[in-house]
């Protein structure tokens, strides 16, 4: 990952290099802020993590017409070095916001905003530890880390207690296939370690037959499946995957060679509630899936910042703030009994 960036123009900017810098941070970032308007900076450190570009959308449409952002796209991030974030801080900034793609960038952010007194939140990925106690004015939003594994492993332990014709050689263990890659976050090999101690916390013994840690799309997940299944064929029990894409490649080989049919099945399960998922679940295809709300993280990471910047009070967002330092948005299991409820949706 690229050492982190930002963007911004010195307060002093001249009008010319205001219009290069127009797309990137909006045509009116050189004026003063609208009144009762706070400024807020929203620096986005990648182009390539769907997660992450969503939470930072959710966070821009929250605050239309309450808060003026001065936005920052992963490219032009890259493009200006690390002095950027210091003009950006010129720029009568209250608040500023980090989609974190790399935790070895955060350490260096941290430092800035706090030379600066402007207090700062983190989302996407968490920051380490060791930074995150570096300056009390330092936030992050978004999910409990391993959470949505946690939450996958428990749907599978639920059904492998229930359906006893799951273990299909009777060895009490469940043999398994992992699909743990993905974009961007480090939290995707978390999930899958999460996943397994959940099983195991539910007395189940597990086996990894194979697994696959590569970023993979819908059809990169059906043909590795595919090949998976041509090497292990009847021994595969249970298939964990870490995204909606490798959930839904999964099912795809395992439809082309005969599964989910005939009560002929197997309990896949993936992470993301899109519609494609909840079509799968409702025919019996994906056994459950977890919503890491992204949207709710993008909502929150916004109302957070509005409260350091001045306009509303903390303890209004209606979740708490553990350790001073996050809040921490619930994910969510989705399984064919609760598929129709309003939140699943």
């Amino acid at each position: 990952m690229r050492k982190s960036s930002a963007i911004g123009l010195a307060s002093g900017c001249v009008a010319a290099f205001a219009c290069v810098a127009a797309f990137a941070i909006g045509p009116r970032s050189c004026r003063p802020p609208p009144d009762g308007r706070p400024r807020i900076a929203l620096v986005e450190l990648t182009t390539t993590d769907p997660e992450s570009l969503r939470i930072s959308r959710s966070f821009r449409l929250s605050a239309e017409g309450e808060s003026e952002i001065l936005g920052m796209p992963g490219r032009y991030a890259e493009s200006k070095g690390e002095d950027g974030i210091d003009r950006l801080l010129d720029r009568d900034v209250k608040v500023l916001a980090v989609s974190l793609a790399d935790e070895k960038s955060a350490a260096a952010l941290i430092q800035k905003a706090k030379d600066k007194r402007i207090p700062l939140v983190f989302f996407a990925l968490p920051p380490r530890a060791d930074d995150m106690v570096k300056w009390d004015k330092v936030y992050y939003v978004g999910s409990r880390p391993g959470q949505t594994g946690t939450y996958q492993g428990e749907i599978a332990a639920a059904w492998w207690h229930t359906h006893p014709e799951t273990d299909r050689n009777r060895d009490s263990v469940m043999q398994y296939l992992a699909f743990t890659g993905g974009l961007g976050r480090g939290a995707f090999p978390l999930r899958s370690q999460a996943s397994i101690k959940a099983l195991a916390d539910a007395g189940i013994r597990s086996q990894a037959l194979a697994g696959e840690s590569a970023n993979l799309g819908r059809e990169e997940a059906r043909k590795t499946m595919a090949a998976w299944l041509a090497a292990f064929g009847g021994k595969v029990e249970c298939v964990l995957c870490g995204s909606e894409d490798t959930a839904l490649g999964a099912i795809d080989a395992l439809k082309a060679a005969g599964w989910f049919k005939d009560g002929k099945t197997i309990p896949v399960l993936g992470i993301g509630a899109g519609p494609a998922s909840l079509e799968a679940i409702d025919k019996g295809e994906l056994l459950g899936t977890v919503l890491d709300d992204l949207a709710a993280q993008g909502k929150n990471a916004y109302g957070l910042s509005l409260a350091l910047a001045g306009l509303g009070a903390i303890g209004s967002l209606g979740l708490p703030i553990t350790d001073n330092k996050f809040l921490w948005v619930p994910c969510r299991k989705i399984t064919k009994e609760n598929l129709n409820l309003p939140a699943s949706r």
